[in-house]
This record gives C-alpha cells, structure tokens and sequence, in this order.
C-alpha cells in the first residue's frame, strides 16, 4: 500500500462483522471453525500470539488485525504460532518497532502489504511460504530478504526499499541477473523488479512489465522494445521523472501503469493500434467508449476527450493540481485512486450517467467541499471521500452498501443513509466533525467502529422503523429521534437499549414523494410550492415516471392535485396510467384548451369499448367550474342526460371517417357553466 492513506490506517483496529472477543484479541470463525484473528488491543513489548482462541485454532492473521495503534509503535518481537497458514492484507504494516519476526513453517501466504514500514526489521525467514503479495516487505529499509524456493507468486514493490534481495538459486519460477533484476524464468518473461539505473539491462526475452517493476527508479530514459507486449497495472508506479517510449507492440495497459509516477514523460507510438495520445500528454483507448489511463504532470485544467466513458484507476493521481474541466456525459465509471491526493477539486458535478465510483476515488481531495452524486451511482468504493472537505452530502438513492473507510477523516457533519442500504462497513462515517446521521430501517449490518472517531455525533434520526442490525457503541447517551408514526415498532427497540442512557424524541416526518425524469424542474418547483401553501413540510421531492408524466400533464392544464395526509403519509390523487392516456388524446384531438380551464380533477377508471370501429372513454371530472368554456372540436354534440348518480353525461360524437373517438365526459350536476 502506498501514498497518504497508509497514514490513517495507523489509527485504527480492524473490524469485521460476526467478530468475537477473547481478552485482547478479536477474531471469526471460517467455515471449519477455525479462528481468523481480526484485531488486537494489546501493548505488548513482546508478543506471542496464542495458538487457539476459546478453544479455536488459529489458522490465519486478517486483514489489518495488527497494524500500529500508535506512533511509534510499542511491538519489538512478535511470533506467529504454528498452524497459521495466512498473513492478511497489512497485518503488521506500520509496526515500525519490530526487529523480530518469528513466521511459522505451516505459513503458505503474505498478503499485500503485510509487513509495510517495518523499517527496523533486519531479516525474517518465510520457510515454505508459496505467494508474497505486492509491497508486503515495502519500507523495510533494513531488510536483507531473501525468497526461498518454495515462493511460485512474487508481488511487486517488494524489493526497492530492503537493504538487499535475493532469490533461490532452485527457485523454478523466479530468477536474478548479475545487475540485479528479477524475471520469471520462461522464454516470454516478465519482468518483476529493475533496480535504479538498470533499464538498461532488461533482456530482450522481457514482453511483459510487471506490477511495480520500476519502484523507486528516477531520472532515467527507457525505450521499451517491441518484443515488450504488456504493461501490467502499476508497472511504472513510484517512479520519479522518467522519461518513457511505449512502442507500437505494446497491446495491453494496465490501469494505473504510470500511476504514482511524478514529473516524467511518456511518449505512445503514433503507430500504436489500441491507444492513442492527446496533445497533453493524456494515453486513453481507441474508440467510441474509451478509458482514460493517464494524465501526466500538468497545472490548471484539462478537458477530458467526450468518447471516454471510463476514467481508469490512477488515471490522475499524476496531476495532482490538474482540474477536470468538466466530467463528460456519458461517463459510467470513475476508478480507484482516479482523483485522489487532488487539490484543485473544489466543486464537482457528478454526471447522470455514472454507476461506479472505485477505491480511494476522491481520497484526500483536502479542497473538495462540494459534490453531487447522481441517483444512477450504485456502488462507491472504500475510502472514496476520506480526508475530503465538504459538510453534507446527498447520498444516491440506488446505493445498497455503504463501504469501510468512505468518509473516514472527513469534514462531513451530517448525512442521510438512502433507503435500500443494508450494510455499513469499518469507520465508514469516521468523521470528528459529524453532529447527525440519518438511518433507514434497511440497514441489516453495521460493522464495529463504523462511527469511530464521531466525537460531536449528537443526534440519530430514524427514517423509519427499527433497522435490524445490532446498533453501534457509538450511539450510546444520544438522542434517537424516531417518526411519530412508528411508535409501536420502536416499544421492542426502546426496551433493548434500555441502559444506554438515550434520549428519545419523536418527529413528524417531513413528506418525500418521488419525481422521474419526466417531470421538468419548474413543474417540480410548482408542486413544491402548492405543498408548502397546503402547510405541509416537504423534505426530498420526487415521483415515480408515471406519476412524472401525470404531473407535468396537469401542470400544462394548470390543475392543482389534492392529496390526503396522515402522519408522514400523502396520498397524491392522481390518475392512472390509462386515465391519464384517454385525457391526453382529447387534448390532442384538441378537446381541451389552455392553462387555468380545470380547477381540480380526479380521475375514475376508464371504460373502453369499441363502438362501430370507434372507441368509448369515460372520465370523470369533479368541480371542474369552468366546463362551459370547454371549446370541443367535433361535429355534434347529444344533449346532456341526467345519470342516477346527479350527474350530468355529455356525449361527443366524431365519425368514424374522421380518425376520431368517442368521448364522455361526466360532470357532477350543477358545477358547469354555461353551454358547451
């Protein structure tokens, strides 16, 4: 793991969901009932880690379990028991303590980053360990590593920052030059490590860059051959003013290749039949759908080409003081790390087309104090808005995940979980500044210490019923202020929080209907407004399609709908589909005419027959006062009939010839004017 974030990490415990405690340890069980050890809360010196836990054998460290709590961190020795056969993702990283490490012989894997700024670590055997993962020995400045024969799966990032590297010489998979580099040993190699000021040894019998291949390497000029077909994601990465020409032969690029690379140059053959270059310097595919991979080093703005529908992992994180002038339409994905570390975000504008916004997107964007996030976004990543500036934020309603770490170390102060979440992760509202936080009755999960570090969190509103997830420490003393018309669902809820020392206040919920994008904006504010004159609160507006289509049909019309209300309930009397279907083909056939003509309106379902080739509607309209003005364009017109319900029945007759249909209006007695 690499950059700013590695940072934060420092501060927290790992957390996992069905997680148990046993003394300092916290841990889960797999499958076959082995214990995963998940976090630790020790401050040992010196630390064995226990072999079982109540009775459970532990078979793997997680993700994270033993990453620093402090700085420095208190951990000189540690040793991993036998029968641990993985070391998760950043386990230990950060212990920058640690001159001991003990690894036992049933390890089979390290996870990325495992042992990440260990700095002082001067040597550690991995005995029969079979896959190493990317920079799990990264900023292990006094490292002498070496990577027996048993180890088939090398990550890259490994090697740069150990005092030294050696491989096996009966390693079967792996193998070292005179100068240095590490490759794999088949005749169509890859190419796994270049110390710096190598490049220019690497073999010709190199087609594929590996994943950090050139971490470290600085003010280098490097022509790649044509025998070089790969650039594996991150293949360039922390490097530092290299000045790179990536050939004709080169067909596939990882995203992020040149991720984390500062003040270089890279130059793509104009030959090249899979990407092209902009006169910026910009590398993206070909086409009409293209990813955006790369923007190097550049000041003040840049206008995104309008074919990219895919900004890629890292595509920006080398221009950290590059502003997009504007995210296209048209864009569905913005990748992991694509704008973190930016500093001239200040206001961005999500696109209606987006779905997917990766890892770390936005991460540490210490300017960003404004985003809109369309509704369409159904997934957002880990750590996408951590360390960002922006106060509120309008979460999109298709969203079901809320991930570890999205707002960590963020000036959010409230927010509005959408209906349909059902999963909170780790520290994902780790935000000291946040006062309130709205919660669904979706939620089914919040992870431990999902609320860390919410030290002015004062109040949790409830949108609805009792979500079913186990409620977090964090909320304990708060006040909880819970809808007034789920009272009788919160008695299980109040009973079983008893001793939490909550303060309990009910409210009203304020109305939320739904608008699709039918419905333009002035019809929107308008419906808006006649809520606000009936006295009722509005909270967020919207209307399903049908309902879009209806509304802005009414508003032409100048129809005011009427709705009914109790508790948080509005019932919006509006038509059906196929009601509102018949009244639009009598506007059409010209049997309506302007604004203000209809007062109110409500809608009985339509009766359809066929008559001698035509068709018979009958709509009912209720104190529709100025009926006499009603200009029809027919040919004749029957007399009105009284009906037994008091009202009045007009019949519109249009020949059969004229490509027209039969039309009944009823009219309640005595609410018409005039003569039609």
């Amino acid at each position: 793991m690499k950059g700013w974030f590695a940072l934060l990490l420092a501060m927290m415990g790992a957390s996992s969901f069905g997680e148990k405690r046993s003394g300092d340890y916290w841990y889960t069980l797999d499958e076959a009932g082995n214990a995963i050890i998940t976090d630790w809360e020790g401050d040992d010196i010196d630390l064995t880690i226990p072999s079982d836990l109540d009775g459970h054998r532990v078979t793997a460290i997680g993700d994270y379990a033993f990453q620093r709590n402090d700085y420095p961190a208190s951990l000189k020795s540690v040793v991993v028991p036998e029968g641990v056969t993985t070391i998760g993702k950043e386990a230990f990283a950060h212990q920058n303590s640690l001159r001991l490490v003990s690894l036992p012989e049933s390890l089979r894997a390290i996870g990325e980053s495992a042992f990440y700024d260990c700095y002082f670590l001067p040597s550690i055997e991995l005995h029969n360990c079979l896959t190493i993962g990317a920079n799990a020995f990264d900023r292990c400045e006094a490292l002498n590593l070496i990577i027996p024969a048993s180890v088939t799966s090398l990550g890259g990032g490994n090697f740069n920052d150990c005092k030294s590297v050696s491989i096996a010489a009966d390693n079967p998979i792996y193998e070292q030059t005179s100068d240095g580099l590490i490759l794999t040993k088949e005749e169509s190699a890859t190419l796994v490590y270049v110390p710096s000021g190598k490049a220019s040894t690497i073999p010709d019998r190199v087609t594929t860059i590996g994943s950090y291949a050139f971490d470290g390497c600085s003010n280098e000029t490097i022509a790649l051959s044509e025998n070089v077909t790969t650039l594996a994601p991150l293949a360039f990465a922390c490097t530092f003013n290299l000045s790179l020409s990536i050939p004709a032969s080169v067909g596939s690029i990882g995203e992020g290749a040149f991720g984390w690379s500062w003040q270089g140059h890279v130059t793509l053959d104009e030959g090249n039949p899979v990407y092209e270059q902009t006169e910026e310097g910009a590398i993206l595919t070909r086409g009409e759908h293209a990813t955006l991979l790369y923007v190097p080093t550049l000041e003040g703005s840049f206008a995104i080409p309008k074919t990219v529908t895919e900004i890629g992992d890292y595509a920006f994180l080398s221009a950290p003081d590059l502003k997009p002038l504007a995210l296209p339409e048209g864009l569905t994905r913005i990748g992991d790390s694509a704008f973190s570390n930016n500093t001239a975000l200040t206001t961005l504008s999500l696109p209606t087309s987006l779905k997917t916004i990766g890892k770390n997107a936005f991460s540490n964007c210490s300017n960003l104090t404004s985003i809109d996030i369309p509704d369409g976004v159904t997934t957002i990543g880990e750590w996408a808005f951590s360390v960002s500036k922006f106060e509120f934020i309008k979460l999109p309603k298709g969203l079901t995940r809320i991930e570890a770490w999205t707002f960590v170390s963020s000036a959010l102060r409230e927010a509005e979980i959408p209906v349909g979440v059902t999963f909170v992760g780790a520290y994902a509202f780790g935000c000291p500044s946040m006062t309130t936080i709205t919660i669904p009755e979706s939620v089914e999960t919040f992870e431990r210490n999902a609320f860390k570090f919410c030290d002015e969190l004062e109040t949790i509103i409830f949108s609805g019923k009792p979500p079913p997830a186990d409620f977090p420490e964090a909320w304990r003393g708060k006040t909880w202020r819970i809808p007034s018309t789920e009272q009788a669902d919160w008695e299980v809820a109040k009973a079983k929080y008893a001793d939490w020392g909550v303060t309990f206040e009910t409210y009203t919920p304020p109305i939320t209907l739904t608008f699709g994008d039918a419905v333009p904006t002035e019809a929107q504010d308008w419906l808006r407004k006649l809520l606000v004159e009936a006295g009722i609160e509005v909270g967020t507006v919207t209307m399903e399609a049908e309902g879009a289509e209806n509304l802005a049909f009414l508003r032409k019309f100048g129809v005011a709908p009427k709705w009914k209300q109790k508790g948080a309930e509005v019932t919006l009397l509006l038509s059906d589909a196929e009601a509102f279907a018949a009244l639009k083909a009598a506007d059409a056939k010209g049997l309506l005419i302007g604004p203000g003509q209809i007062k109110e309106m409500a809608f009985t379902q339509p009766m359809i027959a066929v008559e001698e080739g035509g068709v018979t509607l009958e709509i009912g309209l209720q104190t529709a006062e100025t009926l006499g003005e009603w200009q029809a364009l027919t040919p004749s017109m029957d007399a009105p009939e009284t009906t037994q319900e008091g009202r009045l029945r007009f019949h519109f007759t249009v020949p059969e010839t004229s490509d027209a249909a039969f039309y009944r209006f009823v009219v309640p007695e005595g609410t018409h004017k005039g003569t039609p």
